[in-house]
């Protein structure tokens, strides 16, 4: 995934319950950097277990920290001036996400595929 997602999950970590309660994330999840690269990929497998060492270090269901990650990160993405990124390429969040997800493939993305997409 993305390492933007780490990143973001790390900063709800830290902002929460420390950076002792993320260090010791990182060894349950078998993860060593205690940074995270934004522009780096991680294997899908890297992230369901730091997510899955979230909840047993936190002591909540992995539901309730994909919950909380949700409404962190949208005020994280606007903390950080994603906001304007994703208003830029789109009317709306949904179609701003769908783009977004393109981008990120290197995809070029036209104009018609709003369309198509709104369609569904």
């Amino acid at each position: 995934m993305f390492g933007w997602i780490h990143e973001s999950l790390r900063q709800l970590v830290t902002r929460k319950y420390g950076q002792e309660a993320w260090l010791k994330i990182l060894e349950l999840a078998n993860l060593n950097e205690p940074e995270c690269e934004i522009a780096h990929y991680y294997k899908d497998e890297e992230t369901m277990r730091l997510v899955q060492a979230v909840a047993n270090v936190i002591g909540i269901p992995v539901e309730e920290v994909w919950e909380a990650y949700g409404s962190f990160l949208i005020h994280f993405t606007m903390e950080t001036g994603w906001d304007e990124l994703l208003r830029v390429m789109a009317r709306n969040l949904e179609v701003g996400l769908f783009y977004f997800d393109f981008k990120n493939s290197d995809i070029l993305i036209l104009p018609c595929l709003e369309e198509r997409f709104r369609a569904r």
